[in-house]
């Protein structure tokens, strides 16, 4: 499960990035599907960091 949603996150980062997709309006549309698709499986939420000694203080920053 965990190679599936890094996969998912590492297209989405490709399509933001410019990547992949033969143009802006094809990147738009795909980059919608997907994450339309994550969401309604539950799998698009922010992602959880990892332990870090530096890391939570500055959540609770923000």
């Amino acid at each position: 499960m965990e190679k599936l949603v890094n996969g998912l996150f590492r297209l989405r980062d490709q399509l933001l990035d410019e990547k992949v997709g033969c143009n802006s309006g094809c990147r738009s549309v795909l980059l919608g599907a997907l994450i339309q698709a994550m969401h309604a499986n539950s799998l698009y939420s922010p992602r959880p960091l990892k332990p870090c000694c530096i890391a939570l203080p500055l959540l609770i920053l923000m």
